[in-house]
């Protein structure tokens, strides 16, 4: 998570408000969130007073804010460091070690982010502050893609732009939406095919899922991406006015019925 915070940093800055701010954290139960999650939570007092909590057990120290500097100083009793500002909202605190780049500390408001998945609510922050949809795998795997129709806030198009998690051009491959019932094809960061991601349910009770280029209907190239028995080398499928043949997992043969009834093969 740590690794995350700092490979994303630079990209959410414009979007902080300011130390100055102070009823942005005054008060509020802060956890700091390290690689091992929670080992502390501290509360910023109004009158300097900063409590810190740590498995029930309650210490008690000082913080100042340096208004020439936009930083934070506190006192822990054992030592006293001075932190500035990396990131801060109502959520969310970011604080960097005075003249370091790579020490910070992150905080999570308790009250804003109940179950502390930090993040879950960055990935919200970075699709809404840069009008991009927010796409999750089965994985859990997050990738961003350009909104390009402003009226359908989830419609992905071929053409639009793709980020990884943090921003960057992400790797060549298949990406699948959890949500919306799509997968996509990603090369160059950019989105070249939009396939769909159909289930169909066989009058034995058997059921498989093709990856679809159509939604309507299949084309040679469509492949099996899930059933519920083991694929033999070479199937044939009837589905509707449709019947495929499917070998390795994969349509090479489309057939359609005419008007007449008769099967007539289709690409």
């Amino acid at each position: 998570m740590i690794e995350y915070i700092r490979a994303i940093l630079p990209n959410i800055q414009a979007f902080s408000s300011s130390l100055n701010k102070k009823a942005v954290f005054l008060n509020h139960p802060w956890c700091v969130i390290n690689e091992d999650g929670v080992n502390e939570k501290l509360i910023f007092q109004k009158d300097g007073t900063l409590i810190m909590s740590q498995g029930g057990d309650v210490k008690t120290g000082k913080w100042e804010y340096l208004s020439n500097a936009n930083s934070l100083l506190i006192d822990r009793g054992v030592d006293k460091k001075l932190y500035n500002q990396g990131f801060i909202d109502q959520s969310v605190m970011v604080l960097k070690l005075d003249r370091t780049t790579e020490d910070f500390i992150v905080l999570v408001n308790e009250n804003q982010i109940p179950d502390l998945n930090l993040k879950s609510y960055l990935y919200k922050l970075i699709a809404q502050k840069n009008d991009l949809i927010q796409i999750t795998d089965d994985n859990y795997n997050t990738v961003f893609v350009e909104r390009l129709d402003p009226n359908d806030i989830y419609k992905v198009f071929t053409d639009a732009k793709v980020y990884s998690n943090s921003l960057e051009s992400p790797e060549d491959g298949i990406y699948r939406s959890m949500s919306h019932g799509i997968s996509f094809m990603v090369k160059d960061a950019v989105v070249i095919q939009i396939y769909y991601d159909e289930k169909y349910n066989l009058p034995d009770g058997s059921s498989f899922s093709i990856r679809q280029q159509k939604r309507n209907y299949f084309k040679i190239g469509d492949k099996i991406i899930h059933s519920t028995w083991k694929l033999e080398n070479e199937e044939v499928f009837t589905i509707e006015h449709q019947r495929i043949i499917v070998e390795n997992s994969e349509i090479v043969s489309c057939f359609r019925k005419n008007l007449f009834g008769k099967w007539k093969e289709s690409n």
